[in-house]
């Protein structure tokens, strides 16, 4: 899928539905609930990859962000986040036609 008008996409689609999703993870540590599962895997991994298209993006949705948080202050998660294996870029194959600005 190519987003060309990303701006207008963020506010028309994305935005909604991460209000939603805020307001159902509201006082949760994890998106279920306490205990850490595969869902928060699979959520983690997509508001990392929204995260990087708009470093923006949670700033109105702080029970997104203590998801986040909560996620990366896993020890094992903190451990390879520090380590060698972790790549945070490239996000896409240069071939892509979207680029994230970092």
């Amino acid at each position: 899928m190519c987003i060309r008008d990303r701006a207008k996409y963020f506010e028309e689609k994305l935005h909604p539905r991460l209000a939603r999703l805020n307001a159902f993870a509201a006082g949760k540590k994890h998106i279920i609930g306490d205990n850490l599962n595969l869902v928060d895997f699979a959520l983690y991994q997509t508001l990392y990859i929204i995260g990087r298209a708009d470093p923006k993006a949670f700033d109105n949705y702080p029970n997104l962000q203590n998801i986040i948080n909560n996620f990366n202050a896993i020890p094992q998660i903190n451990a390879y986040h520090a380590s060698d294996a972790f790549k945070n870029k490239p996000l896409l194959p240069p071939t892509a036609a979207y680029k994230f600005s970092a």
